[in-house]
């Protein structure tokens, strides 16, 4: 007597099927070109005018922060903030109701606004 799992071993059939066989790749190997945006189409890698990572990293500076200093440190609030009044310039507006109508907001329909007084309940 054979094992159900010998059993329906010999009769699986596979649900996925590969259309076109197993993809080959070509034996020989592509040689190295350029990136097409490249501004110089010499550049390749391990050419002469790329630079070894050890040569770049040497002149690059580490990172230092440096603390902010300011000079009205000391100053109020009103003397550090001053509103300048100047005319509007090209495309800017006064008021959001300046802008195009499809630009503002929708009003809140009476239905929402029960909806938000009774805390999202019906």
């Amino acid at each position: 007597m054979k094992q159900s799992l010998v059993r329906l071993a010999e009769f699986y059939k596979p649900s996925i099927r590969f259309v076109g066989g197993p993809h080959k790749f070509p034996a020989e190997v592509q040689p190295n070109l350029p990136h097409p945006c490249t501004p110089d189409t010499n550049l390749l890698p391990g050419s002469d005018l790329c630079l070894p990572a050890s040569e770049y990293l040497s002149k690059v500076k580490p990172f230092v922060v440096v603390p902010y200093r300011n000079s009205q440190v000391g100053t109020s609030l009103t003397e550090r903030y001053k509103f300048v009044d100047r005319s509007l310039k090209d495309n800017e507006v006064a008021s959001v109701n300046d802008l195009p109508l499809k630009f503002h907001l929708k009003p809140i329909e009476e239905s929402e606004i029960d909806l938000i007084n009774s805390g999202g309940a019906y």
